[in-house]
């Protein structure tokens, strides 16, 4: 059996060496390429679950934004003749309001809520504003008006610390104003209703026995 020359000898074993490598380095970069489409399908499975919290988070914008455009800009309307009983209010004391007010054909589906509505005093330049409590119960359940004008008898604590110019405002909350599924809630501030407020009258003095 004839034996290699040495310099044969050195090259297959180089050859051996080397061979091994190139496969390797050629076998890596093809496994990859055979992979890439299922890795990249598992990362889009992997999305999924985003992608559908998001869409749903859109939906839920786009419901909420028809209800917000399915409700009334003006819900209920305050009429000319709204005034304080007495002709004025006293400062620190209860005051009666008589409103006349009146639902819009728009806002007829409104439902106020009960314990919401806001009472509010305004200086007359509207620099100064007050949030009041009435000093009466209101009517329960809530009294939800129709198109007709109607008398309503509210009777607050007027403040202490305002000029004599001033005004009174009511700031009712509303719900299911879009319809019976329609969860949204809504307010409206009436227009200022003008009113004086003088000052508390000092009691009189109690005679004394000498």
């Amino acid at each position: 059996m004839n034996t290699p020359a040495p310099e044969l000898h050195w090259f297959f074993k180089m050859a051996r060496e080397h061979f091994g490598k190139l496969v390797l380095t050629a076998a890596v970069p093809a496994a990859v390429t055979l992979a890439h489409p299922h890795i990249k399908t598992l990362q889009s499975l992997a999305a999924v679950p985003q992608s559908i919290e998001h869409l749903e988070a859109e939906m839920v914008k786009v419901r909420d934004d028809i209800e917000a455009l399915r409700r009334p800009h003006e819900i209920f309307e305050v009429g000319r003749s709204s005034r304080a009983a007495e002709g004025f209010c006293v400062a620190g004391q209860p005051c009666e309001m008589i409103l006349i007010l009146r639902r819009t054909p728009e806002g007829v589906l409104c439902r106020i809520v009960p314990g919401q509505t806001l009472y509010v005093f305004y200086s007359a330049d509207q620099l100064l504003r007050r949030e009041v409590s009435r000093s009466d119960q209101p009517s329960s359940p809530p009294r939800n008006l129709g198109t007709d004008w109607s008398e309503v008898h509210v009777s607050v604590l007027t403040p202490t610390d305002f000029p004599v110019s001033s005004g009174f405002a009511i700031v009712p909350l509303y719900a299911h104003c879009g319809g019976p599924e329609d969860e949204g809630e809504v307010r409206q501030e009436s227009v200022v209703i003008p009113v004086e407020i003088v000052p508390r009258r000092p009691a009189p003095a109690v005679p004394t026995l000498e």
